[in-house]
């Protein structure tokens, strides 16, 4: 690195003004301190990178910002946005914990996809899932089962129920009904019981 160029302004209107300037790295740095904002500034051949302070704000535009911390909070009494025009990527090597006290709203205009080894999802009150395209779940290992003190399946066309065998049990009482017309086929039909009605 060859003869660095330093100067100091005083002016009484204009406050300080300290630079530096690397005439073989095409470097110039300054700041200035003008009695209302602090200025640091670093301009290159190819890029610049600003520092500005004021009483009660702190702008920094730079093209590749990195802070290492071994913690790091922060905190803001008012709202707060994290916004990228690129990707954007949050990754922990341990637990990671999203938590507010109020509503919590995840949304993508395209596909959006949650992989883990376990997912288990818990409302206290009530769990809904709606797709206008239609819902799948499938269990491609294991088993696949929905449980609860009330179970409704409803379709407002047609339901199917499909399996290489299928039970249909009750502790107590089954009713098969059709309001129109019910069907019972089967190339070997049995009906079986200690009382049997058919009519």
């Amino acid at each position: 690195m060859g003869t660095l160029v330093c100067k100091v302004e005083l002016d009484k209107a204009k406050g300080i003004t300290i630079t530096v300037d690397n005439e073989d790295g095409k470097i110039t740095q300054t700041v200035i301190m003008d009695g209302t904002t602090l200025t640091i500034k670093v301009k290159g051949d190819q890029q610049t990178s600003t520092y500005e302070q004021k009483q009660d704000s702190i702008k920094i535009k730079v093209k590749d910002y990195l802070l290492e911390a071994e913690t790091i909070t922060c905190k803001s009494s008012k709202a707060t946005l994290h916004e990228s025009k690129d990707t954007w990527t949050q990754k922990s090597s341990k637990a990671m914990t999203i938590e507010t006290q109020d509503k919590l709203a995840v949304k993508a205009t395209m596909d959006g996809s949650i992989k883990a080894m376990n997912i288990a999802m818990e409302a206290n009150q009530k769990l809904s899932g709606k797709a206008p395209m239609g819902v799948s779940f499938e269990a491609s290992g294991g088993e696949a089962k929905l449980s609860g003190l009330k179970l409704a399946l409803q379709a407002t066309t047609t339901a199917e129920l499909k399996g290489l065998k299928t039970d249909i049990k009750a502790d107590t009482m089954v009713n098969v009904e059709g309001s129109a017309m019910a069907t019972l086929k089967g190339q070997l039909t049995q009906v079986s019981g200690s009382l049997v009605k058919l009519g």
